[in-house]
């Protein structure tokens, strides 16, 4: 009686141990797989926060290449306004040139005029 006991309990024991070892294995794959899924995730938040940066990057070009663009274009506007200025001062200093030649030319014909 005492040896079905003892097998008995060798083989509760046995079924113990081997329990264990299986929840033991479970315990390991599914920490296995926790890390595997926190690895992913690591990785595509580094993929999104690289293309985050990469999309900022070329942003950011974009816009010093416009303000560059728009810094020439301001340039040429500054430059034209300048050359229009200076066309507008030349003219007006020829009409006032004109003005004069004609107000002296007619001052000496009164003159003229005058002494006959």
């Amino acid at each position: 009686h005492r040896s079905e006991l003892e097998r008995a309990a060798a083989a509760a024991k046995a079924a113990a141990e081997l329990a264990a070892s299986e929840a033991r294995s479970e315990k390991e794959r599914r920490a296995r797989e926790h890390a595997q899924a926190l690895e992913q995730a690591v990785a595509s938040s580094r993929a999104e926060r690289d293309a985050a940066v990469t999309e900022a990057t070329s942003r950011a070009e974009a816009a010093r290449a416009e303000a560059e663009l728009l810094r020439v274009e301001a340039a040429a506007a500054e430059e034209q306004l300048g050359l229009r200025y200076q066309a507008q001062l030349a003219a007006v200093e020829g009409a006032a040139k004109e003005r004069e030649a004609r107000l002296i030319g007619d001052l000496a014909a009164q003159a003229e005029r005058h002494e006959r």
